[in-house]
């Protein structure tokens, strides 16, 4: 049913609810996985370590350290495949906007401590959607690009992004069973993330 969207040129909503009805088994079993778990509770706890550190080039190290740990612990937890490194480039992405934000904020003379404190736990939740739905789509889409209904690569890449966006928007339905419960809430929450992206219109305007 996914590719039969993709190769007729739907909009980027019908072919990220195709993608997530055709597989929704799959998307479960891989976003809710131990291996996958350990990204989450990276998220919520990371941050400290990384904050910590004095200097933007010590915190940006950090972060590498972080991500080195995390996917020595998600393996051991027994997670494998395409999992761990969409979930891992999450976790990154994560990270790495959050220190975007320091930056920023020191930029208008604001000092970062003054930011509320981070939950990154719904952050990484809507960059895993988006890096998934990411990856499924040019899995799927690239026998059809060159063809009318992705006539070249910058259609391809376009659509790509707005169908990662679509997916990380959905990824809001999951922030209330992440409230107050951290990652006990993780597997409820990438539940309604996809229940949300599975159903039509459910982000217009993407």
């Amino acid at each position: 049913m996914a590719r039969a969207s993709i190769s007729t040129g739907a909009s980027p909503e019908t072919v990220l609810t195709d993608v997530i009805r055709a597989a929704a088994g799959d998307w479960l079993s891989m976003l809710t996985s131990d291996g996958v778990t350990v990204y989450a509770q990276y998220a919520a706890d990371a941050w400290a370590q990384v904050a910590e550190k004095p200097t933007e080039d010590d915190r940006r190290a950090e972060v590498s350290s972080v991500l080195r740990d995390a996917r020595t612990r998600a393996l051991s937890a027994g997670g494998a495949g395409v999992a761990v490194g969409l979930a891992e480039r999450a976790l990154a992405r994560t990270l790495l906007g959050r220190l975007q934000d320091d930056a920023d904020a020191a930029g208008r003379g604001q000092q970062p401590h003054t930011l509320p404190p981070p939950n990154l736990i719904p952050g990484l939740l809507g960059e895993l959607m988006r890096q998934t739905a990411m990856h499924f789509y040019t899995r799927d889409a690239a026998a059809y690009t060159g063809t009318a209904a992705i006539p070249d690569v910058q259609t391809f890449n376009t659509t790509t992004r707005r169908i990662g966006e679509a997916a990380a928007n959905a990824a809001r339905a999951g922030r209330p069973a992440l409230s107050g419960r951290g990652t006990d809430g993780w597997t409820a929450a990438v539940r309604a993330a996809m229940q949300s992206a599975a159903r039509p219109n459910a982000n217009p305007g993407m």
